[in-house]
């Protein structure tokens, strides 16, 4: 459902100033109200090729073994 609503130009100017590209004036009142969306939401929104995947979940792995070894050497002292 859409509705209108009435807001003074200078109100009109902030939203276009803290707007997002490509982000609608209801994302973008939704963002500043604080609701939070799906993960689901996002479902499609990157475009990558099976290649760069495989580099972000290489790269995630790696991460987290470095940060386990880190942790690990912390609490050994």
């Amino acid at each position: 459902m859409v509705k209108n609503i009435a807001i003074m130009d200078e109100v009109y100017k902030e939203l276009v100033y803290h707007k997002l590209q490509r982000e609608s004036f209801s994302k973008e009142i939704m963002r500043f109200l604080g609701k939070k969306g799906s993960i689901l939401d996002l479902a499609g929104s990157w475009n990558i090729s099976e290649e760069e995947a495989n580099e972000i979940k290489k790269n995630l792995l790696d991460l987290k073994q470095k940060t386990t070894k880190k942790a690990l050497r912390i609490a050994q002292g």
